[in-house]
């Protein structure tokens, strides 16, 4: 008996330590869980886009777990998956006369149409981030009804994308965890991301009352 409880202690003492190790200290175990691949190219992109490299990072763990290759039932292709049709209208704005569907699959291009499209859908909602990756997932139509519908809280029509945004959010406290700043040579800031509600009379005001 006497046996039987040191062995139950000592399993109780290992799986708590292990679960604290887990929990406080991620860089003992982060690179496994989150992979950071393409930093160069990340960095190069998400400050010419005006975004933290780490929660492009995070973007790309969500959407593809950093496989090039990845394609999705819907056929959104690449690190960050993106939908052909989609790519297609990115190239002429980033000014990719070359672009083919195959392209979504090569790193560079998938971050550098991924980083575009996720700042050209913040600058429509005054920066906000969240309401950006949500247009990201859903479309951005189907999230501009949400905000005229419940301008203080838009996500709620959609439990799916609401838990699709927290997770990246989420994601991206974990790389800052383990990674740190690693994209830093000189000091940069990227804007702190801006909540999906606001007071009356400020920007989401005017989106509400946008005919």
């Amino acid at each position: 008996m006497r046996l039987y409880t040191k062995i139950t202690i000592s399993a109780v003492f290992i799986i708590g330590l292990s679960l604290a190790v887990y929990a406080f200290i991620p860089q003992f175990w982060g690179a496994a869980v989150y992979p950071l691949k393409y930093e160069a190219t990340i960095k190069k992109y998400a400050q010419q886009y005006n975004f933290d490299p780490n929660f492009i990072a995070a973007v790309i763990f969500a959407e593809s777990t950093f496989n090039p290759d990845s394609t999705s039932y819907v056929g959104a292709r690449g690190l960050m998956q993106i939908m052909p049709a989609t790519a297609a209208w990115i190239a002429t704005q980033v000014n990719e006369p070359n672009y083919t569907a195959a392209k979504l699959y090569e790193p560079e291009v998938s971050i550098k149409f991924g980083c575009f499209y996720l700042r050209d859908m913040a600058n429509n909602y005054n920066g906000n981030t969240d309401l950006a990756l949500a247009s990201y997932n859903a479309g951005s139509g189907a999230v501009r009804g949400w905000v005229r519908l419940n301008p203080t809280d838009p996500l709620k029509a959609s439990s799916s994308v609401s838990s699709y945004v927290q997770k990246i959010n989420r994601t991206k406290l974990m790389y800052d965890k383990i990674y740190g700043n690693w994209y830093v040579t000189q000091s940069i800031s990227a804007p702190p991301a801006k909540p999906w509600y606001t007071l009356p009379g400020t920007w989401i005001g005017s989106l509400v009352n946008k005919p």
